[in-house]
């Protein structure tokens, strides 16, 4: 009987055996394919045991991890918070929780992670978790990021606003004001004069601030157009001085220029009117902060490149604020300049035209000691063709009929005032049904000018209809809308170019020369 109450309790024993292995292989499974880390640490904090999820966050093998101090594995910066952790868990039953950085990767980088620790049932060792939170901490810093960028947007939206408002309203004052004066009966014609001049001047600041805004979101579209063509620099200069000598600019301060090279030299293939935009806007930011003394403005011939300068002996900007400056809006942002006029897109749009023109733009400055911006530009010299003989021809366009093809007939006015001063026959039409009609019926028409947004039918359809009746006839668009999607520049195939409003006198004798010189009539 004993015998057989031996091997039933050894058969017990066994099975009790079995039962303990296999749970044991159950939880040693669950341990180590768990997916957070675990790791238990000796007093002295040495690791004792890992599972395979701790390992693959260190990057390296459980027989190089164990015996080594888990401190070794934390970020220099924080071993001091994971000393104070492990004290906490020695003098304490309760589990203790602290975010460290962790080095991983075969610790060539790191990790947030949060970290758990409590004694273990002996009180010998420290039963530690690791719960990776680099992702979230990844994603709260780019949430702060965007929180904190829209409301400086939204601080810069409002203050943009405000000069806007500002920008608008100062030359608009000046318009309506001069424009009632005109009107008196007592008016001198010398002070006539004087009028007209103040809102020939406030007109040209409204343009050039809608130039600007329409500018910079071409250029953050990646969809400033840009035309090469001969251009002088020399005579750009010249121009650009002399269009600065007759502003009202300060009297203290002395405004000259310096070439670098002849006028044969100087000609070479860019978009002029780009460049003379880029140089104007830093002439006209020079003039802003420069209350007396000198600005001067030239270039030079340095290892195939044409470096220009402007040079001012004014506020200077502080070498904190140099790269802040290019950014929209940036003179609303910088405390030293606030208190200047403007919106603050000039040096964006200077930065983003050079840019596209395979150029670079940088500033030197000191504050307090004035301020040198340079740009640089291609050299690709060409030759000009004589331009006398054009230039004689746009006072004279006789034997041309042009049709205007415009709903406002205050336009209709302006575009008959100058084509019969340059002695141009003009027929008009109120919208694109007309103007097909018209080209159909009157062969006398030696040129279309297109207004794009009309009533009854557009621009578009007008000049896709008149192509197809006759594909030789020059159109040529003008608008005052931003025309810079794809679609509309499929459309604007139909037109040899565009014009924009409002439309100067030179402008519109200078395309009508171009396209329509061809069609003239033999005398």
């Amino acid at each position: 009987i004993y015998q057989i109450e031996l091997e039933l309790s050894n058969q017990e024993l066994q099975t009790a055996r079995n039962k303990a292995e296999k749970l044991s292989e159950k939880y040693t499974a669950l341990y180590d394919f768990a997916p957070m880390a675990y790791m238990t640490l000796d007093r002295k904090g040495e690791i004792q045991e890992l599972n395979l999820c701790a390992s693959q966050i260190f990057d390296q093998s459980r027989s190089v991890l164990l015996g080594r101090s888990f401190r070794t594995l934390t970020h220099v910066d924080y071993r001091t918070e994971y000393d104070e952790f492990l004290k906490r868990i020695s003098e304490s039953d309760i589990k203790e929780v602290c975010e460290l950085i962790v080095l991983t990767k075969n610790l060539q980088s790191s990790g947030n992670f949060i970290v758990e620790g409590i004694k273990s049932q002996n009180k010998e060792e420290y039963l530690i978790a690791l719960l990776d939170i680099s992702m979230q901490k990844t994603l709260e810093t780019q949430l702060i990021e965007a929180k904190e960028k829209a409301e400086e947007n939204n601080r810069l939206k409002s203050i943009f606003l405000s000069n806007m408002a500002h920008e608008i309203r100062t030359p608009m004052n000046a318009i309506v004001g001069f424009s009632g004066l005109l009107g008196q009966k007592d008016i001198s014609s010398g002070k006539r004069e004087e009028f007209i001049q103040h809102i020939h001047f406030a007109g040209k600041r409204l343009l050039r601030l809608m130039s600007d805004i329409l500018d910079i979101c071409k250029i953050e579209s990646d969809k400033l157009s840009i035309v090469n063509e001969p251009c002088n620099i020399n005579h750009l200069f010249d121009e650009t001085l002399s269009q600065f000598d007759g502003r009202e600019t300060k009297a203290d301060i002395v405004l000259s220029l310096k070439k670098g090279l002849t006028d044969k030299e100087s000609t070479i293939m860019t978009d002029g009117q780009r460049v003379s935009q880029v140089l104007t806007n830093l002439i006209e930011n020079a003039l802003k902060y420069t209350s007396e003394g000198t600005i001067e403005f030239g270039y030079s011939l340095t290892a195939g490149e044409l470096q220009f300068y402007v040079r001012d002996s004014g506020i200077g900007i502080s070498h904190k604020n140099q790269r802040q400056i290019f950014e929209r809006f940036s003179q609303v942002k910088n405390g030293e300049i606030s208190s200047h006029t403007g919106v603050g897109l000039g040096l964006s749009i200077a930065q983003g035209i050079v840019h596209t023109l395979k150029g670079r733009l940088w500033v030197v400055s000191d504050l307090g000691k004035g301020s040198t911006f340079y740009f640089t530009l291609p050299y690709i010299p060409v030759e000009l063709a004589p331009v006398s003989q054009a230039l004689d021809r746009m006072n004279d366009l006789s034997g041309i009929t042009v049709l205007v093809v415009e709903d406002s007939q205050v336009n209709q006015f302006y575009f008959k005032t100058v084509l019969k001063r340059a002695k141009c026959n003009v027929l008009c039409a109120n919208n694109g049904k007309q103007a097909v009609a018209q080209v159909t019926t009157d062969d006398r028409i030696d040129i279309v000018l297109m207004d794009i947004n009309m009533p009854v039918m557009d621009g578009f359809e007008a000049a896709a209809l008149i192509k197809q009746y006759n594909r030789d006839m020059p159109i040529i668009a003008q608008t005052g809308e931003a025309l810079d999607s794809d679609s509309d520049d499929q459309r604007l195939n139909h037109f040899e170019t565009i014009m924009f409003k409002p439309i100067l006198e030179k402008e519109m004798l200078s395309l009508i020369d171009r396209y329509a010189i061809r069609r003239k009539k033999p005398d």
